[in-house]
């Protein structure tokens, strides 16, 4: 985020967010994916695959937004667009968390997948609240990125509880 520039012109509050932010999408899907394996039929497997693409775009551009954001000092530094840049990624990110868990092997599919699905929703709601109160800082709207990551993995963590795989195959 701040490569190249001096320390006064980066925002630590941003960079610290967007740490919080990245480890929590990091989180959510070594917590989940890693540990449900690749899915048993090629057909699954190619969906698997075909989903890490949004997710990675997602992630990468979430981070690179954030790095952007971080060099920001006043809120009249954005466009009425920045925020929305910022907010794509990081939705899609969640979204592809999604799709990634229907074709996996853990059971049931329907809590995470509304979690996810929530959780994007929650970010778009974050952006609105950001891009259309002008008391609303940049800060404080990434603070609320940060809140609703980090409020995801405590939720995934529990619902992952209450989930089951099936057991690898030659056991």
């Amino acid at each position: 985020a701040g490569s190249g520039r001096h320390l006064h012109e980066i925002n630590f509050t941003i960079v610290c967010l967007e740490f919080f932010i990245v480890c929590s999408v990091w989180i959510a899907y070594f917590d989940d994916m890693a540990v449900a394996r690749l899915p048993d039929t090629p057909r699954r497997q190619r969906w698997w695959l075909v989903g890490h693409l949004p997710l990675h775009i997602g992630v990468i551009g979430a981070a690179v937004g954030l790095g952007a954001f971080s060099l920001l000092h006043q809120n009249n530094d954005l466009t009425d667009g920045d925020i929305w840049l910022l907010t794509a990624p990081l939705m899609l990110a969640f979204i592809a968390l999604g799709a990634l868990g229907v074709v996996s092997s853990r059971t049931p599919k329907l809590p995470l997948l509304g979690l996810r699905l929530f959780t994007a929703v929650l970010i778009a709601v974050m952006a609105w609240v950001t891009w259309y109160l002008p008391q609303v800082t940049i800060q404080q709207g990434v603070a609320g990125y940060g809140l609703v990551a980090v409020g995801y993995v405590i939720c995934s963590h529990e619902l992952l509880k209450r989930t089951r795989l099936p057991a690898p195959a030659g056991t």
